[in-house]
């Protein structure tokens, strides 16, 4: 049976790596074994006793069996958004999987993304997207439209299909706010990550020598008046109106930039920062590493 304290140790290792859990183990234990134990069924605390002497909690069993299987699912080209939807009701998506939800995207699809865009460097963004970090199956620039339009948790939420509490996590990684509670100067997560994003493309788009006005009413398909962008631009960047914004990020040279410019840059959580800004320079990376293709 290869047991220890006459339990099937073989089998609850099968069992984590499929993802079950304790309730899910014991009913299978008991069911069989049932000849062997005589009427006398194992406890659900009897292995959870026996997970924590081998592999020290059921958390680090489900990194060392489990996550290798989902691994393998994800290089099969199912999303972890498809595999959570799928197991969402089980209760290791109550701790574990909710850490688990980073991809990247493979060489492999760049490629293939380059072979069938040859020479159009105009969509060199969407292979960035494709070469850096997904959340949950959806890609990082997905995740960011979101904040652009100012939606909500709760909108995300049903707009997924993924748990609010899903969403609020992945929020908080992008934010590196993992700790519980509302950021300071903001009245929730909410307006904390739009007001973030928001400020990030701003900064991104006028670099790339857009116009205030589109990004008002393109990217973050605003409607109002000049006052009123004006308004909404101000909460954006404090102390500053909209020919300083202007002044402040149109420099096509980051090192020019005066010190309210990187104040504002610095305050971006560090993933927004590498996201966005990172693309200026992983364009002209990835344009020499397949310059073979394009």
């Amino acid at each position: 049976m290869g047991k220890r304290g006459h339990l099937p140790i073989y089998d609850i290792a099968m069992m984590i790596s499929l993802g079950a859990s304790f309730t899910m183990m014991t009913q299978h234990i008991n069911e069989e074994y049932k000849s062997y134990y005589k009427g006398k069924p194992i406890s659900k605390n009897a292995i959870k006793k026996i997970v924590k002497y081998l592999w020290g909690s059921f958390y680090d069993a489900q990194e060392q069996l489990f996550r290798p299987v989902i691994k393998d699912l994800v290089r099969d080209d199912y999303s972890l958004k498809e595999i959570y939807l799928k197991l969402r009701s089980a209760d290791i998506l109550k701790s574990w999987f909710a850490n688990f939800f980073i991809e990247r995207g493979s060489e492999e699809g760049v490629r293939k993304f380059l072979e069938s865009n040859i020479g159009d460097t105009d969509r060199i963004s969407e292979i960035v997207e494709q070469e850096i970090q997904q959340i949950m199956g959806i890609t990082m620039a997905a995740w960011y439209s979101l904040g652009m339009q100012g939606k909500k948790i709760s909108q995300i939420s049903k707009e997924l299909g993924l748990t609010s509490s899903l969403v609020t996590r992945v929020i908080r990684h992008i934010t590196d706010k993992v700790s519980l509670g509302t950021p300071h100067g903001f009245k929730s997560i909410d307006e904390y990550v739009i007001t973030m994003v928001r400020r990030a493309s701003t900064m991104y788009l006028l670099y790339e020598r857009e116009f205030l006005e589109d990004i008002y009413y393109n990217t973050f398909h605003q409607r109002g008046s000049y006052n009123e962008m004006d308004e909404f631009f101000r909460k954006l960047f404090p102390g500053l109106d909209l020919i300083d914004i202007d002044n402040c990020f149109s420099i096509h040279n980051m090192a020019d930039w005066n010190s309210q410019a990187h104040g504002f840059s610095m305050s971006l959580p560090m993933m927004i920062q590498v996201d966005f800004f990172g693309k200026i320079f992983t364009k002209d990376r990835l344009l020499k590493k397949y310059k073979d293709l394009i």
